[in-house]
């Protein structure tokens, strides 16, 4: 970690903080200074607490980058924390701490640096690509006709092509997502990294955030852009996608992808479209295999996926969105709990798309996520409510419809 220099410490205290904190004891190193404070504001010549940490905290920023003409900022950048002590005896009222830390001090979340980190990517994007086309190619093995013609028409390879770019095309909708927030917010992303799945062809990317997220709305925003964005493209494929199967012609449908409708019945939110749409469909034995349209199978593939990435744990986007929310404590706690109900229902008997899925949280997002420049000022009503109906939508995309034995 880079050093400080430890004379900007009293000038950060006297200079910086004075005018917007009261600075009630420090600790100095090399490497980080910390101050607990209380944020005040002046009126009539009388200092009253400021209710809102945050105004504080941005006026001591503001001041950061007129001091020394804007040298000092140049070396240093701060953080408002909550106090590690809040909550213990003694301590309930423990006001905010500022952390200071080098300007060269930035996230490294490691998945795009380095050469061995290039060739694992390429590798990534290649295996992603194959296991997408051959989850594609998968989707028609119950088709009868299609193995029989694919090496003599055109019309029985362009679907396969039509799932297959329909899968990448979603993974780009995620990631565009995600970055034109990150854009609008001033945030440094890395080059996403996707994670290859033999089962359902993709398991998302890794996109890891190169800079601090200026405050916990704009880390909640950045999160969750993509998945949203995913699930609400996934959902129209599948109503537009059944839609066009009901309306195909005898002919049209000998060349569709066919699934078992034990597998429609494996998600609660596509086994209710089908109903909506096609309910005689649920009424058939579960091994009974049914012709659908590829823009069907694009948003089926779709919004498992995005459902799998809004889970709030670790560094997945609803972990991140769960960090934004709750702070990094509460986070830490739901994250726990959903890895021990994972692991509870995995006795059960865990799907292949549980254990993947499972493994690749462990070893690339189950890490806390990066500092938040603002993490003491919350994050909106709205905001809470747009992640419950994420979330709610992701568990009716992963629980099984009555009568289903589940995916994961």
């Amino acid at each position: 970690m880079e050093k400080l220099e430890r004379e900007d410490a009293a000038i950060i205290r006297d200079e910086v903080l004075r005018s917007n904190f009261f600075v009630t004891g420090s600790e100095i190193s090399d490497h980080a200074f910390l101050y607990a404070a209380n944020p005040i504001v002046k009126a009539n010549g009388q200092e009253k607490e400021l209710p809102s940490p945050s105004v504080s905290f941005d006026g001591a920023v503001r001041r950061l980058g007129e001091v020394g003409d804007g040298q000092l900022a140049g070396r240093v950048q701060m953080f408002l924390l909550p106090d590690p002590r809040a909550g213990l005896q003694g301590e309930a009222e423990a006001g905010p701490v500022i952390l200071v830390l080098s300007r060269g001090v930035i996230p490294d979340q490691g998945t795009d640096r380095g050469k061995v980190a290039t060739i694992v990517a390429v590798l990534s994007v290649l295996s992603t690509l194959l296991t997408a086309l051959g989850y594609s190619v998968g989707s028609f093995a119950l088709n009868e006709n299609f193995f029989k013609d694919f090496l003599f028409t055109d019309a029985s390879y362009r679907p396969v092509f039509s799932v297959f770019f329909g899968i990448i095309g979603l993974q780009l909708v995620h990631e565009i997502a995600h970055r034109v927030v990150a854009r609008l917010t001033d945030m440094k992303v890395g080059l996403p990294f996707p994670l290859p799945s033999l089962q359902i062809g993709s398991l998302g990317c890794i996109t890891p955030i190169r800079s601090y997220p200026e405050s916990r709305t704009d880390l909640f925003d950045f999160a969750m852009a993509g998945p949203a964005a995913a699930m609400i493209c996934s959902l129209l494929a599948m109503f537009v996608g059944l839609n066009l199967t009901i309306n195909s012609s005898t002919e049209a449908l000998s060349y569709l992808p066919v699934f078992p409708v034990a597998l429609l019945k494996g998600s609660a939110l596509v086994g209710w479209i089908v109903s909506c749409l096609a309910p005689k469909v649920m009424t058939l034995p579960l091994s009974q295999p049914v012709p659908l349209h590829p823009l069907f199978v694009v948003g089926f593939q779709g919004a498992i996926c995005s459902a799998l990435n809004a889970l709030p744990i670790g560094r997945l986007d609803g972990g991140r969105a769960a960090t934004a929310l709750w702070g990094r404590g509460g986070a830490a706690g739901v994250t726990l709990a959903c890895l021990a109900v994972s692991a509870l229902l995995s006795l059960g008997g865990a799907s292949a798309v549980q254990i993947f899925f499972g493994l690749a949280v462990v070893l690339f997002q189950r890490q806390p996520e990066v500092r938040i420049r603002d993490e003491v000022t919350g994050v909106d009503p709205m905001r809470n409510l747009a992640f419950i109906a994420l979330l709610g939508t992701s568990i009716l995309t992963l629980l099984p419809f009555p009568g289903g034995a589940g995916m994961l």
